[in-house]
């Protein structure tokens, strides 16, 4: 099967105007604690899902919007607001 990410970065790239020649960033090598490594990779991931996550947003408001007519209190017996 092929894959489709290769085709896309060439078409990237000549949208653009990144020359072709140059070289691809080769990364940077580093060693990281446990806690800092979690909380880079949470950040990273926060900064995509902000761009553009209302779909899951939509959803999860509508899901709520039912449970609050199915059901005007929680477990603890407080109002179901939004």
């Amino acid at each position: 099967m092929t894959s489709f990410g290769p085709h896309s970065l060439q078409l990237l790239k000549r949208l653009l105007g990144v020359e072709a020649s140059a070289p691809a960033h080769a990364g940077v090598e580093t060693v990281l604690d446990g806690l800092t490594a979690v909380a880079v990779t949470e950040a990273a991931g926060s900064d995509t899902a902000a761009l553009g996550a209302t779909w899951p947003a939509a959803a999860g408001g509508r899901a709520w919007s039912r449970r609050q007519r199915q059901q005007r209190r929680n477990r603890l017996g407080a109002m179901l607001t939004a």
